[in-house]
């Protein structure tokens, strides 16, 4: 059940992806190509939040064990830094709190931003801004909270 973690930051992440990806190749571009991109950001958050909501549901039955680690990110002699997330307690219910407003948020923006020049841009931003903020809310390391911190950074960037 602890490993369902992993896909809550990480569904928005693919999402993002796929909406940038699609914007720069032209196959999502214009009024036509709008309820494909809202359809895949509402689709990743909306999963998110389900996931969350199922983690924090176990977390009140007392099914979750505490963490779950990914891998090793950095091993020296005796340093050993691990990407961990943290299933339980306060982390899970900010996670299930974040999520549920970033659905409301989606539902209400693809109504609001209808027929608007930057459309599929403000849904790549708002799932990458969901990806952050939720890996920033399960992170169990300081990689991760580095990670999430830099994400938002990189559309700036661009």
């Amino acid at each position: 059940m602890d490993a369902l973690v992993v896909l809550i930051p990480l569904l928005p992440f693919i999402a993002a992806a796929l909406i940038g990806i699609g914007h720069l190749s032209g196959t999502l571009n214009g009024e036509a190509s709008e309820s494909t991109t809202a359809i895949i950001a509402g689709w990743a958050i909306s999963m998110s939040c389900l996931l969350a909501l199922v983690l924090l549901g176990a977390d009140l039955l007392g099914k979750n064990t505490g963490s779950f680690s990914t891998g090793q990110w950095l091993a020296s002699d005796t340093l050993n830094i691990r990407v961990n997330f943290i299933t339980t307690g306060f982390n899970i219910i900010l996670a299930a709190l974040f999520s549920l407003l970033l659905v409301i948020i989606m539902r209400f923006s693809i109504n609001y931003m209808h027929r608007e020049a930057g459309f599929h841009r403000f849904f790549f931003i708002l799932s990458l801004f969901a990806s952050a903020m939720l890996l920033l809310v399960v992170s169990g390391s300081a990689v991760g909270t580095f990670l999430a911190g830099k994400l938002p950074d990189s559309v700036l960037i661009c």
